[in-house]
């Protein structure tokens, strides 16, 4: 049943790796757009981020929604939607 999801390395495979060029990294900060800071100002803001604080273990959710909203905020939030606050007081989910 899960056999054509099982990925096998074979030592062949590994020869491969060892002989590519390392890997490179460049980290790259910018400043969030108005409605991402709004955004992410509006979660912080919520009750699900209080509930956070108070021992919830939403933790991961919440930082996988915070990590949308720097991504894309349509990523969370319908384009069209303008009410931020609503959107996180409405506890639906992203």
């Amino acid at each position: 049943l899960i056999n054509p999801y099982l990925l096998r390395r074979r030592k062949k495979d590994v020869k491969e790796v060892s002989r590519m060029p390392s890997k490179t990294e460049q980290v790259l900060f910018c400043r969030l757009s108005k409605r991402q800071r709004s955004l992410y100002e509006s979660y912080l803001k919520s009750d699900e981020v209080t509930n956070i604080l108070r021992g919830s273990p939403q933790l991961l959710r919440s930082i996988t929604l915070l990590r949308k909203i720097c991504n894309h905020p349509d990523l969370v939030v319908d384009p069209e939607e303008a009410a931020e606050n609503h959107f996180f007081n409405a506890s639906r989910p992203p």
